[in-house]
């Protein structure tokens, strides 16, 4: 790529005509976003721009750069662009926080500035409307908001080519169907993603929502099994982990375990002491030790 040459006077900015960049004699728009400084631009040819923001107008991503002692836009054409290297915005990071303790409805104050910014990037790569998209519907889901989970679903099988979102994305309304009581439905989703699946979230939260399902079906002892794969073998996927812990407690309630239950209790509380389901994990520990006289819940059949 060609080396710019620039003068600023009286905030214009007057530009050397430069292939594969728009013409542009307009003053630098700083933008209200969430995105952090220190944005890359690199191109096809191994040139990279550094800009502390951008906007996407047409087919050009307008950059704000330093020339001289002034800033100002420059447009650069998108078929030119191979990535956009954008640092990832604290928001992610805290609204991760959130959902871990169930405050589902903050997360989701973090998360829509992001992925609204992120939106006009999504066909480049190095965006982050992915992540957030995906954050922000375990969010819609968890807050029972089915319309607006199943359109942001839409989205993301539209906008990803990667199959490990799609899946992420079928499990989550799979999740509506089993709380609607279409458990079958359900179920053959997240068996399906189990037997295709690579990828330790998909899976870790297949298996979740599988044992889910198994303890509302009160298929106990399959419930624990499919609930004990994250700890066991997912140990990493510390935003899960909450609801898979409470799953084993639950599970070993159901087969009338009761020390067992008591430790999966303990490991929760130690482990996500600001969780929902630690505070859950208490309540049911002491039902069962006000009915200790109660007899097992007898497992069925494999489901």
């Amino acid at each position: 790529m060609k080396h710019i040459t620039g003068y600023f006077f009286c905030g214009i900015l007057l530009f050397a005509a430069v292939p594969g960049r728009a013409q542009t004699a307009s003053p630098a728009q700083p933008a209200s976003t969430p995105a952090p400084n220190g944005i890359k631009i690199i191109f096809k040819d191994g040139t990279i721009v550094s800009t502390t923001s951008l906007r996407l107008a047409g087919d050009n991503v307008m950059a704000t750069v330093q020339v001289g002692n002034g800033t100002g836009e420059i447009g650069y054409q998108v078929e030119n662009i191979v990535k956009i290297d954008f640092p990832e915005p604290p928001q992610i990071a805290t609204a991760t926080g959130l959902l871990e303790q169930g405050k589902d409805a903050e997360a989701l104050g973090q998360l829509e500035p992001v992925e609204a910014y992120y939106l006009p990037f999504k066909d480049l790569p190095g965006n982050y409307w992915l992540p957030a998209a995906r954050l922000k519907l375990k969010a819609l889901v968890d807050l029972q908001r089915d319309r607006e989970a199943e359109a942001l679903v839409a989205d993301i099988v539209k906008a990803s080519s990667d199959p490990e979102a799609t899946r992420i994305a079928h499990l989550l309304i799979a999740e509506n169907w089993a709380r609607k009581g279409d458990h079958a439905k359900a179920l053959a989703v997240y068996n399906e993603v189990i037997n295709t699946s690579t990828n330790e979230e998909t899976l870790a939260r297949a298996w979740l929502n599988k044992g889910e399902v198994l303890l509302v079906l009160k298929e106990y002892n399959y419930a624990l099994l499919a609930c004990l794969h994250l700890p066991v073998f997912y140990p990493d996927q510390k935003l899960l982990m909450p609801q898979a812990l409470l799953g084993c407690v639950r599970a070993y309630i159901g087969v009338d375990d009761a020390a067992d239950a008591g430790k999966a209790a303990q490991n929760l509380t130690e482990q996500f002491p600001n969780s929902p389901e630690a505070t859950t994990a208490k309540k049911e520990m002491q039902k069962i030790t006000k009915n200790s006289a109660s007899g097992p819940v007898p497992a069925a059949g494999n489901p």
